[in-house]
């Protein structure tokens, strides 16, 4: 992505078990933002908006972690690493 851009693109949370699902995502870096951050599921897909703001950043190659929690969820939380390279 080249400096002083904003790219976003969408990702999807559901349950697929039974039940409700408390989710909330989140991430380590100042240049990511989700939204939203939180929801209840009760089997239909969550649409979560990752947006990239390379403003302010130096061109070279930058990685974030995201967590994925889901209050009883077995599986949780999850992690995803997200790597962006600035150009």
């Amino acid at each position: 992505v080249r400096q002083g851009r904003k790219v976003c693109k969408e990702f999807t949370v559901w349950n697929c078990g039974k039940g409700m699902l408390n989710w909330s995502v989140s991430e380590d870096c100042n240049w990511l933002t989700l939204e939203p951050s939180s929801g209840i599921s009760a089997g239909e897909r969550d649409t979560v908006t990752a947006c990239v703001d390379t403003t302010g950043l130096d061109a070279g190659n930058y990685s974030c972690t995201v967590t994925i929690t889901g209050t009883g969820a077995s599986n949780s939380p999850g992690t995803c690493v997200i790597k962006l390279k600035v150009r």
